[in-house]
């Protein structure tokens, strides 16, 4: 799955979503641009949020607060989808 949080607004919503809301202050998150060069700092993080979950889950959670979210269909998501015809 794909999550946007592209601007300090998502990014607040996201970590109260994941409960980490201690990261809204941390200045290694403080703008997009630091999120991304801190990456690696909070990628287990997600990590181990995504792993408690289902991606069903996270999805409603997510779309529920406002944060966008696509999910990425694997083959056999796609074949099963009703509105494919293959």
């Amino acid at each position: 799955m794909v999550i946007g949080v592209g601007n300090n607004s998502l990014w607040h919503r996201f970590c109260k979503i994941i409960n980490k809301k201690k990261l809204i202050e941390d200045f290694r998150f403080s703008t997009n641009d630091k999120r991304s060069q801190n990456y690696h700092k909070f990628k287990p993080i997600l990590t181990k949020w995504t792993k408690e979950k289902t991606s069903r889950k996270i999805a409603d959670l997510l779309i529920e607060a406002g944060v966008p979210i696509a999910e990425v269909n694997t083959m056999d998501k796609i074949i099963e989808d009703p509105n494919i015809n293959l």
